[in-house]
């Protein structure tokens, strides 16, 4: 037992022993080994190899993956850890060639140590003589693409990572860029030398900028000088900062810079040269002196959008100025052009508070200025700008005014005024002229309370507006009249097509704080007429609205505490609304409306007016909706469930008025607003009606690079009765359906985005429709239901069949949209009609212009075919001229009464033609340009013929020939009998009245016997 515990002793106490240590010890030797190895690769070895041939090759290839329109070269690069980084003859090229930039060498000497204390330190960076060229003639296009939905927006930089302590010496020698602009002007920016001594906030940075400006055998010396010293705490900004900078730049000639100009997107051209030289200095976030001059000779400024060109030979600014607190006090502010001159002096307050210290009676301040602008100078300069009538040029007026501080009984007043006067023009080669001058006027005193504004008018013949108050609470009314503001206003200006009367009224009141401005007050409208260029007028005798609005400025949004209209067609209102003021706002756009009682036979002439309705139509009935509007960022949502319509009524001319009791709707539409356009993006609707329900209607639209997408799927069930009543006016004259149906519509088109004319070409959609009658013309179609379908932008109706008037109609038809002009054309010859009796109707829509028998005709019957050649029908063309027929028709067991040319016929042998069967052999006639052609169309009138030739007008013009059954030797052909000798007759008139022209018979008659007489008296006389 005792040599058993002593070799378990002997066991424990070999594992407690030193091996354990040592074995501990060696492990930390191997790892500090490794780390030692790793310090020892990183500081010769990963230099070397970044240095190498080798690791030149891997950057540069790093750096040519990650550009996509260029490539990249070096032919040096040396990296040490005391030495810095140096890169030798670096070049740049694009693929276009529109951009190369050249750098003789770069070096820079990071501060590496700096990095581990989050201090970014670039340490000294040299860059010598970078060359820059530029070519806007070879700047690749691109196509803008557009994306549909919520915009995308920057997110906010990261304000940690953007704390760090910057700090860098960095310095360019005998920089060059070279610019050529697309009309080939060279411009260089020469010899730029700048210095750039950055330090973190708290300490003083310096900059120094300096470069000649070269183009057109001229340089203009550019300076840009100053310090720079950001506060600790605020960071990089200019809160509580202090800067010192100068501007000084010397005759530079603004034509040499339109290339900067046509680069950064700018549509500006300019001539004349420009002199500037400012020095101004910031302290603490306050500016504590500023003095410049700047001096323009024959300066023009070309607005290339509008063509327009602000011109003056002069341009000279002179301003010193110096703030202290509140006050910027100015020693001097002239400025001086051809059209236009300012002078001022004294002080200005910079806020609402310091304008209440400014006013102190005991106050060391004042302020005096004028100003006096030639009207006539810059409207001629700018007609397109101030909407100048093209036929309109102003000879004469001014605008003059002045602001100027007085005192008296130990009360200060700032008074000011400016008049627009003396405005007169020749428009259409007559006279025009203001009647009276537009004067405004203010007068601002100190009152126990703060600052009161005694008076603000402003005054003219067709307008007046009051105001007083104090800077917190101002009250105003106006008045205008828009009969003599429209005539006033117009002899000038082009302000629309409609002519406006009326008086208009407006009272309330502003309280504005450096957070608010609130904003309540009515407006009436009295006998309120606006006529169109239809000569449509829509009226409102009475109406007024109330409201209290609030604007956040800081948010820049405007809330709707509540809104009330009555306007006589209606109510409206609006409460607790939010309505941002900028489309990128994130603050979400939140509006409701109530409309009530909104009286449709009343709103009606403004739909004629402004909504382009047929004046023709007539509504009545009462309808109410509640609407929610709604955005997230630039999408709105425009919803209603709850939208009704009480005792509708649409009257039609000649129609049976469509009335219904009830009828109830829905939508949810969505638009994308944007800064030129608006997009519709998704609709919703559904209608629940008696005779028409929409079960749902959803359109979509979605646009990505550059491709705009629309969809829709619609249901509804309807009946064709009511709906004719509704688009009947939409439809072809005389064309009715019936029955009841139930439709599914689906569509897609994906097209270029702002080409909407190519919608229609680029269509799929399948619908199928359907009717269980139609009426046209006289033509009773029976049921019918078509399957149509378009593909790829062609438009397919399948063959089908259907009864005609107790015959059949065969049809089927295509239209190419990607064809413009598009038509409806047949594939094939087709037999469009068989065996389809006519009638009376059909004669006087149809027949008549097929032939003149058909004219004022009663009593019509008879059976006809039609076959189609060619059938070409425009879809989209204001004239049927375009339409191309090619076809062969005929008619059997026809009968009529009364018909004018065929009685003139009859009648000149004295026959009758009633009880006669009369047949139309078939017949091919061409319709083209307008006009029915054929070269002889047989009527056979019992068992006699009448043969038609000539050309009949869709304008009801004719110019044709019948050939009579008769001769002038008594004879009288029959069917299938001699031809020979018949007399043709012209027919004048139109297809309304043709007349028989019996004035040619002698002269035909004479035509075809002459010949006879002679031959029988030479055999006479030789007898």
């Amino acid at each position: 037992m005792e040599g058993k515990e002593s070799i378990e002793k002997k066991s424990r106490k070999g594992w407690q022993g030193s091996p354990r240590k040592k074995t501990l010890k060696r492990v930390i030797q191997v790892i500090s080994g490794i780390f030692l190895v790793f310090l020892i690769f990183i500081f010769f070895i990963v230099p070397a190899i970044m240095s190498s041939d080798k690791g030149l090759q891997i950057i540069l290839s790093k750096i040519n993956s990650s550009l996509t329109d260029g490539k990249a070269k070096i032919s040096d690069l040396s990296v040490g850890w005391f030495k810095g980084v140096n890169i030798a003859d670096f070049s740049y090229d694009d693929d276009a060639g529109w951009i190369s930039v050249k750098v003789k060498n770069i070096s820079t000497k990071p501060n590496y140590g700096s990095l581990l204390t989050g201090n970014f330190n670039l340490g000294q960076t040299q860059i010598d003589t970078p060359l820059v060229e530029i070519d806007l003639n070879k700047k690749p296009v691109t196509s803008a693409s557009t994306t549909s939905g919520i915009n995308e927006t920057k997110q906010p930089a990261n304000t940690q990572a953007a704390a760090f302590a910057l700090t860098t010496d960095f310095n360019l020698k005998d920089g060059n860029i070279k610019l050529t602009g697309a009309d080939s002007k060279i411009v260089e920016l020469a010899q730029i030398n700048t210095d750039i001594n950055i330090r973190p906030p708290g300490e003083q940075s310096n900059f120094n900028l300096g470069m000649n400006v070269a183009a057109n055998d001229k340089q203009s010396p550019l300076e840009v000088k100053g310090q720079f010293k950001p506060d600790k705490k605020s960071g990089w900004s200019m809160k509580n900062a202090d800067l010192d900078i100068g501007v000084n730049i010397e005759n530079l000639d603004l034509e040499s810079i339109e290339p900067f100009l046509e680069m950064a997107g700018l549509e500006i051209k300019s001539k004349g040269s420009i002199t500037v030289d400012i020095q101004s200095k910031v302290v603490d976030g306050q500016l504590e002196n500023a003095t410049g001059t700047i001096k323009g000779s024959q300066l023009e400024i070309e607005n290339v959008q509008t063509k327009e060109t602000i011109k003056t030979s002069v341009f000279d600014v002179d301003v010193k100025l110096s703030q202290k607190e509140q006050m910027i006090n100015i020693e001097k502010m002239n400025m001086q052009t051809d059209w236009a001159k300012i002078q001022a002096n004294g002080a200005i307050p910079t806020t609402i508070k310091s304008l209440d210290s400014f006013l102190k009676s005991d106050a060391n301040y004042d302020l005096n200025g004028t100003f006096d602008c030639d009207v006539a100078a810059i409207v001629s300069q700018m007609p397109i700008t101030t909407g100048l009538k093209d036929n309109a040029q102003i000879t004469s007026g001014n605008i003059t005014g002045e602001i100027k501080t007085i005192g008296s009984t130990g009360k200060k007043q700032i008074q000011a005024q400016a008049t627009l006067a003396n405005l007169k023009g020749i428009v259409d080669g007559k006279q025009a002229a203001l009647s009276e001058p537009i004067l405004a006027q203010a007068k601002v005193s100190p009152d126990k309370d703060g600052v009161n504004i005694d008076n603000l008018n402003v005054s003219s013949s067709f307008v007046t507006i009051n105001a007083n108050g104090n800077l917190e609470n101002i009250k105003f009314d106006g008045q205008a009249d828009l009969d003599k503001l429209q005539s006033e206003l117009s002899q000038f200006v082009d302000i629309g097509p409609y002519k406006l009367t009326g008086q208009f009224n407006e009272s309330g009141q502003v309280s504005l704080s450096e957070q608010n401005v609130k904003l309540s007050g009515s407006s009436t409208i009295k006998g309120l007429n606006i006529t169109g260029p239809n000569n449509v007028t829509a009226s409102i005798p009475t109406g007024d609205v109330t409201y209290t609005l609030n604007l956040d400025k800081q948010k820049n949004i405007l809330n709707i505490n509540s809104l009330n209209s009555d306007m006589g067609f209606g109510k409206f209102n609006i409460k607790d609304a939010i309505v941002p003021l900028k489309l990128d706002s994130s603050e979400t756009f939140d509006v409701v409306v109530n409309a009530q009682q909104m009286n449709l036979a009343k709103l009606q002439p403004f739909a004629v007016l402004f909504g382009g309705m047929p004046e023709t139509i007539k509504l009545d009935g009462i309808a109410e909706s509640l609407v929610a509007i709604s955005s997230q960022k630039q999408i709105f949502t425009i919803k209603s469930d709850s939208t009704s319509l009480k005792n509708l009524k649409v009257s039609f001319p000649d129609n049976k008025p469509l009335e219904r009791s009830e009828a109830t709707a829905k939508f949810d539409i969505k638009l994308e607003i944007g800064q030129e356009q608006i997009e519709v993006q998704e609709v919703f609707f559904r209608l629940n009606s008696p005779d028409l329900n929409v079960s749902q209607a959803n359109i979509n639209q979605t646009q990505k690079n550059g491709v705009t997408k629309l969809n829709g799927d619609i249901e509804l069930q309807y009946d064709w009765a009511a709906l004719n009543q509704i688009i009947g006016p939409f439809m072809p004259e005389g064309l009715e359906l019936k029955g009841k149906e139930s439709n599914n519509i689906n569509f897609v088109s994906e097209y270029p985005t702002g080409q909407n004319d190519k919608l229609l070409a680029n269509m799929n959609a399948k619908a199928d429709l359907g009717f269980q009658q139609a009426g046209y013309m006289g033509l009773d179609i029976g049921p019918t239901n078509i399957d149509i379908e378009v593909t790829s932008g062609v438009l397919e109706i399948p063959p089908f069949s259907t009864t005609l008037n107790e015959g059949k109609l065969n049809f089927g038809a295509k239209a190419d949209f990607k064809k413009q002009p598009t038509f409806f054309i047949i594939d094939q010859p087709t037999q469009v009609m068989e065996n389809v009796r006519i009638n009376d109707k059909t004669t006087k829509t149809l027949l008549k212009y097929l032939n003149p028998i058909f004219a004022n005709a009663s009593n019509v019957s008879g059976i006809a075919n039609l076959h189609c050649d060619t059938l070409s029908i425009p879809l989209n063309s204001e004239s049927n001229d375009d339409a191309e027929i090619i076809a062969t028709v005929s008619v059997t067991q026809l009968r009529l009464q009364a018909s004018d040319i065929l009685s003139q016929i009859i009648n000149v042998s004295g026959g009758n033609i009633t009880g006669t069967t009369l047949t139309i052999h078939p017949t091919k006639f061409i319709l083209k340009d307008g006009f029915l052609r054929y070269d002889n169309m047989q009527i056979d009138v019992g068992n006699n013929p009448l043969n038609f030739s000539g050309v009949i007008g869709l304008d009801k013009s004719l110019n044709m020939t019948v050939t009579l059954p008769y001769t002038f030797e008594g004879r009288t052909a029959r069917v299938g009998g001699q031809d020979s000798g018949r007399i043709p007759l012209p027919i004048k008139g139109t297809v309304d009245k043709p007349e028989l022209d019996t004035s040619k018979l002698l002269e035909e008659g004479l035509k075809q016997e002459l010949p006879n007489l002679l031959r029988r008296g030479l055999e006479e006389l030789f007898n």
